[in-house]
């Protein structure tokens, strides 16, 4: 993939944050840096799927938009767009989503009402990689099976009830669209798809054992479920590759360009995502319609790197070890940038006083 590149900046390696962007000269405050339209793959959250514009995520204070297709829940501000999402997914994309959509209303309709409650509360855990790999071979013996049950002519009675069992597994809604979304992305756009690959990958995207098994019952759900054109396309590997891609590199779709509004959904814009993190960010970020743009909020010197904030403002609002708690468990990496590590000497400063 040939990296974002300008007059102003060039990307490069960094000791400890990966691939980083970095001035290559003086850089004046408002400068326009970067505009990216390549929207790889994301989802709009279903509790909003008739209130969003499917493709430009144009929102009007809670309306439901006027163009819709209801088999696959999907809306749109105008049939320009959806003429637009048409053209980027096709009939196929349609289909893929209106088969989900009806297991969907399915499952809901036939779900038992819950009766007391359970005084036993899980502690939700990390999986260990071994656990995620047993988990994914356990998942490809059964999907195997399900393949052999739609290909074959004449499938036998463990490939019909492999079927039977990933339907009756429920169904997580905003895993199997965000693997529907990447599954389009690397059959409709495979040089985008390649643009993704070149991301960095989360070693371990799952933060709790039940998102690793709603990721494998997606993966299992899409095989009995998709047009028989996509299951090529329905991998191991490219789920896995949009789930850990996206781990640190997504961008949240809001309401408004403010960043402090509420998050309709979330995609990957990979030519977006060579930004590093600072709690003191020289970047500032928006988005209109399916595009980013990125300018400097103050001057940046040459051979300075250039940061956004993956906080969204909050840096601005709480100390160092909230921050650094939060992008912890958000992106799993410790903040080293220069407010945090002046922040901490101060506090450190001020334990050694009290002692």
């Amino acid at each position: 993939m040939p990296w974002p590149s300008s007059s102003l900046f060039t990307v490069r390696e960094t000791a400890t944050s990966g691939r980083g962007v970095f001035a290559t000269q003086l850089i004046p405050t408002g400068a326009h840096l970067l505009t990216c339209p390549d929207l790889a793959y994301g989802i709009v959250f279903r509790e909003y799927r008739r209130e969003v514009c499917n493709w430009c995520f144009a929102y009007e204070q809670g309306d439901i938009l006027p163009v819709r297709e209801n088999r696959a829940a999907l809306v749109w501000c105008s049939e320009e767009c959806k003429e637009e999402w048409m053209r980027e997914h096709g009939q196929e994309g349609v289909e893929a989503y209106a088969v989900v959509e009806e297991l969907a209303r399915k499952q809901a309709k036939s779900e038992p009402v819950a009766s007391g409650s359970s005084t036993t509360v899980d502690v939700p855990r990390e999986p260990s990689l071994e656990e995620v790999e047993q988990a994914w071979i356990k998942a490809e013996t059964q999907a195997e099976l399900i393949v052999d049950a739609r290909t074959l002519p004449r499938p036998s009675k463990p490939q019909r009830k492999a079927i039977v069992l990933a339907l009756e597994t429920k169904l997580d809604s905003m895993t199997i669209n965000h693997a529907i979304s990447g599954i389009l992305a690397s059959k409709n756009h495979p040089s985008t798809w390649s643009s993704v690959e070149e991301l960095y990958a989360s070693p371990q995207p799952y933060n709790t054992l039940d998102q690793l098994n709603a990721h494998t019952a997606s993966y299992l759900h899409l095989l009995a479920l998709l047009p028989l054109s996509l299951l090529p396309h329905c991998t191991r590997e490219i789920l896995n590759t949009a789930l850990n891609r996206d781990a640190h590199n997504s961008f949240g779709i809001r309401s408004l360009d403010d960043d402090a509004s509420e998050m309709f959904g979330y995609g990957t814009w990979p030519s977006a995502s060579y930004w590093n993190h600072s709690c003191r960010p020289n970047i500032t970020k928006s988005r209109k319609g399916r595009k980013w743009t990125f300018s400097t909020s103050r001057e940046v010197k040459e051979g300075e790197e250039l940061c956004i904030t993956y906080l969204g403002g909050e840096e601005e609002e709480v100390g160092v070890e909230k921050r650094r708690e939060m992008l912890e468990k958000a992106w799993k990496f410790v903040c080293g940038c220069e407010k945090c590590t002046e922040e901490a000497g101060q506090v450190d400063d001020a334990k050694r006083r009290l002692e």
